[in-house]
Parts: structure tokens; sequence; C-alpha cells
């Protein structure tokens, strides 16, 4: 059931971007950036997983995290708030033709899996690994 949740929670995309590891990256519109000393530098990268279509990218610049995140199902883009770094990446996502808002942590387990644990309009706990899905839509 938490499945089916995530799923309709999670339906968000746009343009693609560059990639997060460059130097020049720049994220799209969609992402937001925040200050994250010492962040563990295999978190830049685009993630996804099995049960949903939901895909987030973390890009690392300097002393700075930036995050996109969209659905690659309809490529719809999430809107972002509060990203946050500590320990983990924390940070609300809102899919705004659900309108559904979760809170969610990303912490890695190893260089190529990650776990999101999400609460608020649904509950859980996922494996996300390195995906290679570009959004589909501005």
């Amino acid at each position: 059931m938490s499945t089916l949740i995530f799923l309709l929670a999670c339906t968000h995309a746009g343009a693609p971007s560059p990639s997060p590891t460059s130097a020049q990256a720049v994220p799209s519109a969609h992402a937001i950036r925040v200050d994250a000393p010492g962040i563990d530098g295999n978190y830049a990268g685009t993630w996804g997983g099995d049960t949903s279509t939901a895909v987030y990218r973390f890009g690392i610049d300097g002393n700075q995290l930036w995050m996109e995140a969209w659905d690659s199902g309809d490529g719809e883009w999430f809107d972002l708030d509060q990203l946050g770094y500590a320990d983990g990446i924390f940070v609300i996502t809102t899919m705004p033709s659900t309108n559904w808002t979760l809170q969610n942590s990303f912490r890695l387990r190893g260089s190529n899996q990650m776990i999101q644990q999400i609460s608020g309009a649904a509950t859980g706990e996922f494996d996300l690994g390195r995906v290679t899905r570009e959004p589909t839509r501005e």
C-alpha cells in the first residue's frame, strides 16, 4: 500500500540538466541549493527506485548541495522546499498536480545505494540506486 501511495505522491519532470558532478553544472529552475560543508561526494548523481517513478538528482558544487526532482512517468517537476544537510539530505517535496507533500530524508548506504524515508501524505522507506533517467518536459 505504501508503494501505491508513494507513486501517487511522486509525479514530477522537465528538460535535461547538466551532470551534477560537472564543475560547470547549473541546475534547472526547479532546483534548490543550500550550503552543505563536508557533504559526501557520493550523493552527487541521479537516483531512483523500482517502486516509484520519482527521480532525484543531487549535485555538489564546492560546499553547496543542489537538488532537482521529477516524475519520470509523466514529466512533472516536484516543488522543493527546505533542503538541508546534516548526516543526510532532508527536503520537503510537493507534487503540484496532487498537492501531496512529503518530508524526505536520504542517507547513503555505500556509494551506489541510498535509503529514502518519507513521511507526511505517505510514509515508508525505499531503496534507491543510481539511474540514467532524464526529465522529459520543461
